[in-house]
């Protein structure tokens, strides 16, 4: 009698803890919410460029320094605001599948795409 050869049988892979994919989900909302976050605030930007306009018409005489001078603090306060979140966002979903498969880097990248949102929050008051 021929004995066939067994080919061993790979060992079980371990069932997902479900605190990984607890965390999939939240930081999916997180990256939803940051998005919600950048649209309000390019939102609030083109609404307060309007009110500008609205007052130049109303001014007609008001000085072209100080509207100028307005609209350049409308854009970089904007911008200070939008694009910290945007970029961890962008992070975030990057990240989000990584941490999904456990992968170590991801979750280390995640903890300090966190950390800098954290110090980022305190910081905006601050300014």
């Amino acid at each position: 009698m021929i004995e066939s050869p067994v080919e061993p049988a790979e060992p079980a892979r371990p069932a997902r803890p479900a605190t990984v994919t607890a965390a999939f989900w939240v930081q999916l909302a997180q990256v939803a919410v940051l998005l919600l976050l950048v649209g309000l605030v390019v939102w609030y930007a083109v609404h307060w460029n309007g009110q500008i306009d609205r007052a130049v018409r109303l001014v007609p005489d008001a000085d072209p320094d100080e509207v100028s001078g307005e609209r350049i603090n409308n854009v970089v306060t904007s911008s200070a605001f939008a694009l910290p979140a945007l970029l961890v966002a962008i992070v975030l979903a990057v990240t989000a599948p990584r941490v999904r498969r456990g992968r170590n880097g991801a979750r280390i990248t995640v903890l300090v795409a966190g950390g800098l949102q954290f110090v980022a929050c305190l910081g905006m008051p601050c300014s």
